[in-house]
């Protein structure tokens, strides 16, 4: 493993945490935002497949889920 596949786990994982507050909240970000994020995450997860870094890519699966979700409760709730 290189060295940079910790550091972009690291941090996806961050960001996946990060989103917890806002799936469990009341107020949730704009559909489009969640939408256009959750995307271009799951992007990244297949780029970092590609390469070979696995640790990148599961930690970007995870953060293209919590964005999933809450572009599901921001459909859900309008």
């Amino acid at each position: 493993m290189i060295w940079q596949d910790y550091i972009i786990m690291t941090v996806g994982f961050i960001f996946a945490f990060a989103m917890l507050p806002s799936i469990f909240s009341e107020n949730k970000p704009s559909k489009w935002t969640c939408l256009i994020t959750s995307i271009g995450l799951a992007i990244l997860s297949s780029m970092f497949g590609t390469l070979g870094l696995w640790l990148s890519m599961t930690s970007n699966v995870f953060s293209t889920a919590c964005w999933s979700v809450l572009a599901f409760q921001t459909w859900r709730d309008e």
